[in-house]
């Protein structure tokens, strides 16, 4: 799987493929095995423009315990106040070397925008489209 988008696009079999890799990173304890290195040398943007604790946290954390590099963007602090586009923003940290992007925005319809933009090797995530997806 390239991007996670939406989970209306998964079927039933890549959703219990999904749930089957996280139980195999615990061991009879509940406790992380093996998963430390998986994202080893990948770097991870979170781009939340909507308020958030729980989601952006729980991928800032989930991310780290993989042993991704984390970097942590909201629009206040970033170019985006300024009026560039999320296309540019995009460009821009793929152009640092960013691997994968998990985005939280306000406005619907964006992610459909970016996958015609964004190079091949990058993965975006969703992680909350205006009031369609959380």
């Amino acid at each position: 799987m390239k991007h996670l988008l939406y989970l209306k696009d998964l079927n039933q079999e890549t959703i219990n493929q999904i749930l089957d890799t996280a139980d195999n990173f615990l061991d009879h304890d509940n406790q992380p095995i093996g998963s430390e290195n998986l994202l080893k040398d990948k770097t991870i943007a979170n781009l939340f423009f909507e308020p958030s604790t729980r989601t952006r946290s729980s991928f800032q954390i989930a991310a780290r315990k993989l042993g991704a590099d984390v970097i942590n963007i909201d629009e206040e602090h970033s170019s985006r106040a300024k009026g560039e586009t999320l296309i540019d923003t995009l460009k821009t940290l793929e152009a640092m070397g960013v691997n994968y992007f998990i985005i939280r925005n306000k406005h619907s319809g964006v992610f459909h925008d970016l996958l015609e933009h964004i190079e091949n090797r990058s993965r975006l995530i969703n992680a909350g489209e205006s009031n369609i997806s959380h």
